[in-house]
């Protein structure tokens, strides 16, 4: 039990400027997929799942920092990314 009140702890100090909360970058992609599973439940037929799965995915990886806008316009465009550090 006390486990789970130190995380509720935590997470209440998320919202203040103090540093034993949790980061915001995961608390927007822990509710982002929250949300979005909440969303995709009650709202998707099956022939939309596959579609709508991979846009919160993206928007997951987005909120954690893994993915970049410059790394989506550059995976559209068809250039390849330079990763040469010479």
């Amino acid at each position: 039990m006390n486990w789970f009140v130190e995380k509720i702890e935590r997470f209440i100090n998320s919202f203040d400027t103090k540093n034993e909360g949790f980061s915001g970058r995961k608390l927007s992609a822990f509710f982002g997929v929250f949300i979005s599973g909440f969303i995709t439940a009650k709202y998707c037929t099956n022939e939309s799942l596959n579609n709508i799965l991979i846009i919160w995915l993206i928007f997951v990886a987005f909120c954690l920092g893994l993915l970049t806008a410059s790394q989506i316009i550059s995976f559209r465009n068809g250039k390849p990314e330079d990763n040469n550090t010479d």
